[in-house]
């Protein structure tokens, strides 16, 4: 696993998510810079995925990593949590998500995801989401138990994945909820992996749903 430098990145608090791909052509991960500092980690120039799965516990490391050799092997989604022990000795539970990118010949080039700690991507929201009227937090936690059905993660990983497209497309997260559950209502069939990712980006659009006017 790689580290992508991004020369924008600020030097503010510390982030609660990462971005990072496989590489098909590479047969290599690569993360931004953020991923250490994500994870509470300090990058000495040893190979990022030996670290992780050196902090990670003992009981999650086999699965994560028969997960992620499933996915590569299989060119399909790949979800899950881990639990991993940072510099400071502390405990922190870490979800990822990701889905194949393909060109336009239809040959996959990535598996793109995210990586977050779901503690601190919880802790980002919690404002917003007490905040919000009655029907938003219905919407709210309508999609956290799609999210938590789909990709077998606890509520607080599903809640940080909502925030984490939130914040990437710079749309309320009430808004990104009620748009996301008039998404899977309009499904004719069980959502997957694949396809509750795809619902997710398609929600960060305005053109996604209409949006009711208020006075």
């Amino acid at each position: 696993m790689d580290r992508h430098v991004d020369d924008s990145a600020g030097q503010g608090p510390a982030p609660a998510f990462a971005d990072g791909w496989y590489d098909y052509a590479t047969q290599r991960w690569y993360w931004d810079d953020q991923m250490f500092t994500m994870l509470g980690l300090h990058d000495e120039g040893v190979d990022p995925t030996q670290l992780v799965f050196e902090r990670m516990h003992p009981a999650d490391a086999p699965v994560v990593r028969a997960a992620l050799e499933r996915a590569i092997a299989q060119v399909a989604p790949v979800s899950g949590q881990y639990r991993l022990r940072d510099d400071e000795g502390v405990e922190r539970t870490v979800a990822f998500a990701a889905d194949v990118e393909r060109d336009e010949t239809g040959e996959a080039r990535r598996l793109v995801g995210l990586a977050f700690d779901v503690s601190r991507a919880s802790r980002l929201a919690a404002d917003e989401a007490v905040m919000a009227a009655t029907l938003d937090r219905a919407a709210i936690e309508q999609v956290k138990g799609a999210l938590m059905f789909t990709y077998g993660v606890d509520a607080d990983a599903a809640f940080g994945l909502l925030v984490r497209y939130s914040q990437r497309g710079n749309v309320k997260l009430a808004v990104v909820a009620r748009r996301v559950a008039a998404l899977l209502a309009a499904q004719s069939a069980p959502g997957t992996e694949q396809s509750m990712l795809r619902v997710l980006e398609a929600a960060l659009r305005p053109a996604a749903v209409v949006e009711e006017e208020t006075g």
